[in-house]
């Protein structure tokens, strides 16, 4: 990532292969397994991104490099380093439920030396016991600073969660959260069920099994909306997976795509977008958090849409502002036919927008 490392090596059929930072996403990008490709992409992107810098008394200077990424296919935690920048070992946080992946350097002279001094002959750990001055308060700031920072940012770019305890407990048994119906609540009564006429049906007029209540953990839940068709079939995502598949140019509302490309004017295509979004009762705003899903930057016109009875229409919604909050200052964007002017969505970090709809009413969005 900085220029100090550079391989040149041979493969097993004699061609010579170079690599050094500027061919490091090239090499990454053409991993065969898709897996460990994912893994690494989330990791380099993390490193892309400004550093959360930290002085301990102790350590001195920390860095912390986050991605938060909702389309990884699991949180892949914090890695941990010091000067030599290799991996020492991963950190979890079990309180952060977004997915993210994270890269904690400590390379300072002294924090350097006292890391070192706290690893096994293998290197891949850090033990407060080998440190008995030390040991202990490094690895309490070590990991407040990383918790502390990724509740920020996870709430700065995803937004609060809705938590509700207790809430497995009332769901029907299909749909608990470690899918046996045994550890929660009550089982329904055995038998063939009753033809007489109930709002519901547990079976016949026995008395109810109770199943005691284990408890378990707690569990963060988001709520999100399910995905949804248009009028003609086609799918169009909402909650965590948004941006419709309409082509450019077709979309049910018949705004126009024009303008030349990356001249402000032009339809950013939706399917190269993903959204996010929630709605701030405070000031009757939503707030978007856009990514791209192509990895490249996209420029252009964002369109919304709204879902009218659970399904995407002609309806376009009246937007009346929209500013972009991305930086650390607010830029206006214009709004022209439901549509929001100069939108600039990049690979590196997600774009947040603040959208305000006439007469704050509350819908279901998308992307077009």
């Amino acid at each position: 990532m900085r220029g100090h490392l550079v391989v040149d090596g041979v493969t097993d059929k004699g061609r010579g292969w170079h690599l050094d930072s500027g061919s490091l996403k090239r090499v990454i990008d053409s991993i065969p397994d898709p897996e460990r490709r994912t893994v690494m992409q989330a990791f380099h992107n993390a490193l892309l991104q400004p550093p959360v810098v930290r002085n301990d008394s102790r350590l001195g200077e920390m860095k912390l490099y986050i991605n938060i990424d909702d389309s990884l296919p699991r949180k892949l935690n914090t890695i941990v380093m010091r000067k030599p920048l290799m991996k020492v070992r991963a950190y979890t946080n079990t309180s952060i439920t977004a997915k993210y992946a994270a890269v904690l350097e400590c390379s300072s002279p002294q924090g350097n030396r006292i890391l070192r001094g706290m690893e096994p002959v293998r290197h891949d750990d850090w033990q407060a016991a080998r440190d008995k001055q030390n040991g202990k308060a490094v690895l309490r700031s070590i990991k407040k600073f990383i918790l502390e920072e990724l509740r920020k940012r996870v709430r700065r770019e995803l937004g609060d969660e809705i938590t509700i305890k207790g809430l497995n407990t009332l769901l029907p048994s299909e749909l608990q959260i470690d899918g046996n119906p045994d550890r929660h609540g009550v089982r329904a009564s055995n038998g063939p069920g009753s033809e007489r006429e109930s709002a519901s049906l547990q079976g016949r007029e026995t008395t109810p099994e109770p199943v005691a209540n284990t408890g378990g953990k707690s569990v963060n839940i988001t709520l999100t909306k399910p995905a949804v068709t248009d009028e003609d079939g086609s799918p169009a995502s909402t909650g965590r997976q948004r941006g419709g598949q309409a082509k450019r140019g077709k979309h049910v509302a018949g705004i126009p795509a024009t303008g030349r490309s990356d001249d402000g004017a032009s339809a950013i295509d939706g399917s190269n977008l993903s959204m996010r979004y929630w709605y701030d009762a405070k000031s009757g705003d939503y707030i978007l958090v856009l990514r791209s899903r192509s990895g490249d930057t996209e420029k252009g016109a964002l369109r919304l849409t709204a879902a009218l009875d659970g399904t995407f229409g002609n309806y376009t919604p009246p937007i009346e502002t929209a500013v972009d909050i991305s930086g650390a200052t607010p830029r206006p964007l214009d709004v022209k036919e439901g549509s929001i002017s100069t939108v600039k969505v990049t690979s590196k970090r997600p774009t947040k927008l603040r959208v305000h709809i006439k007469g704050g009413i509350r819908l279901q969005l998308g992307v077009k």
